[in-house]
This record gives structure tokens, C-alpha cells and sequence, in this order.
């Protein structure tokens, strides 16, 4: 069975996605600040004799699917995916549910990504804050102009979008500006929630590089959130961004 989350369904649905906070980072943040319906995010779930066994979220134009159970039947969320007036742009889940699911659509891009999660605490005395500022929406335009030069990212920032994540908590970034005030380095964090945070868009710029403006940024971004206990991980997809990661 099918059910479309309200509002009312909000609490309880973030219940089950917290007992994994760290692979449900997403759903979680995306319900928390958005809610389970509306032109941003909507909730559903699929149940079989009262239990759940899978629950697809979409944010903007990217959905979200994930099964409990292996054996769920897959045709319900792909209809779901493939009627839904908001074009899907992308299709995200952990490996189990995108090849429960991945024989439904045709994809133009197939990318496998590896999770690193943070465990140990990070001592007080590794911490460099010298210059390193907290970004503010005012900083969107620089975020934004950094990270569009970066060739290892797919899409395009947007300044509206950036700013309207910081304002709302959804997501913070830890910058280095040079003597201009240009953004040379940074580290950001998506999905941010009550519990857990998503480390995205770290990157330097090509000409100030090999200079441990990245570490400094990163360390920092990490510490804050640690001393938060917020759970703090990321995605990786290639090995020499692991081998940086780790």
C-alpha cells in the first residue's frame, strides 16, 4: 500500500529514517526544514501488512528511494518517479535500492558513490580558526563563483539557492578569502540537521592550492559540528578524493 505523508505524518516518518541517521542524512534534513509536502519536498511510503518497507522522498527534481526490504515490490515508486509532473533529474538510494529499481528507467549517467563517516573527535588543539569565516547569504555570489570554476563539479551553483540553504540552516560553509575578499577555499555542508550534516563542496582554487587551505577549512567545519554531536559524513567518488577524505 501506497500513503502520501502530511504534515501530520512528520514526526513519526523522521522516527524510522533516524534509527540510520547517517545513510537517511538527506531524507532527514530535507523533511525537517521542508516538511513532507509541498512544491519542495514530498513524502511517501509503501507498507505491506502494516509494516513499512520503503519510503521515497523527492526534493526539487531529485528523488529519493530507499527499501527495507528486498523483496518490496518496485513498481509503485517507479510510477510514482516516472508520472510525477516535476521531471526527475536524478535518482538517488543506497546500492541495494537502485538495483531493486534501476531496471524501471534509463539513466544517461550512472554514478556509484563511497560513504566516509567521521568517528573520531577531533582535538581542540588541531583546530586552526585563523581566517577562516563563516559564510553568510551575502557570500552566495563568492561561494557560487569558486565552486562554477571547479571542473569536477556537475552542476551548476546557484546564488539564490546557496543563500536561501544558509538562511534556513540547511546548510553552513567555512571559507578562506584572499586579500580582495575573493573566496579561495572552502567546505560546506548540506542536508544539515538536528543530528547529522553532509560535508559537500570542498574545494580550492586552482591557484591557491597545496597550501592546507583545504584542511584548515575542513578541520574546523568538522570540529563545530562535532561539538554539536552532530553525526558528520560524505560522499566520494574517486579514490584520490577518498585518500584527501581520510
Amino acid at each position: 500500500m501506497i500513503k502520501k505523508l502530511t504534515n501530520k505524518d512528520k514526526e513519526d516518518i523522521l522516527l524510522l529514517l533516524k534509527k540510520e541517521p547517517a545513510y537517511n542524512l538527506f531524507a532527514i534534513g530535507d523533511i525537517e526544514v521542508y516538511g513532507c509536502e509541498g512544491d519542495v519536498v514530498e513524502v511517501w511510503t509503501q507498507s505491506k501488512n502494516e509494516e513499512i518497507e520503503g519510503f521515497l522522498v523527492r526534493y526539487n527534481n531529485a528523488f529519493l528511494v530507499s527499501y527495507l526490504d528486498e523483496n518490496a515490490d518496485v513498481n509503485d515508486f517507479s510510477d510514482i518517479i516516472k508520472k510525477h509532473p516535476v521531471k526527475a533529474e536524478f535518482i538517488s538510494g543506497r546500492d541495494t535500492s537502485m538495483k531493486m529499481i534501476e531496471k524501471k528507467f534509463e539513466y544517461n549517467q550512472y554514478k556509484k558513490l563511497f560513504f566516509c563517516k567521521l568517528d573520531k573527535p577531533i582535538e581542540k588543539g588541531l583546530v586552526d580558526n585563523t581566517d577562516v569565516i563563516i559564510a553568510k547569504a551575502d557570500d552566495a555570489e563568492e561561494i557560487c563563483k569558486l565552486q562554477n570554476t571547479i571542473d569536477e563539479f556537475a552542476a551548476e551553483a546557484i546564488p539564490e539557492s546557496v543563500a536561501r540553504n544558509i538562511e534556513n540552516g540547511f546548510a553552513r560553509g567555512y571559507l578562506l578569502k584572499n586579500e580582495n575578499g575573493d573566496v579561495i577555499s572552502m567546505a560546506q555542508t548540506s542536508a544539515e540537521n538536528s543530528s547529522s550534516a553532509m560535508i559537500v563542496g570542498v574545494c580550492t582554487h586552482k591557484d591557491y592550492r597545496k597550501r592546507g587551505y583545504m584542511r584548515k577549512v575542513m578541520m574546523k567545519l568538522c570540529y563545530d559540528l562535532q561539538q554539536e554531536n552532530k553525526l558528520t559524513c560524505l560522499f566520494y567518488d574517486n579514490k584520490n578524493a577518498g585518500r584527501i577524505y581520510h
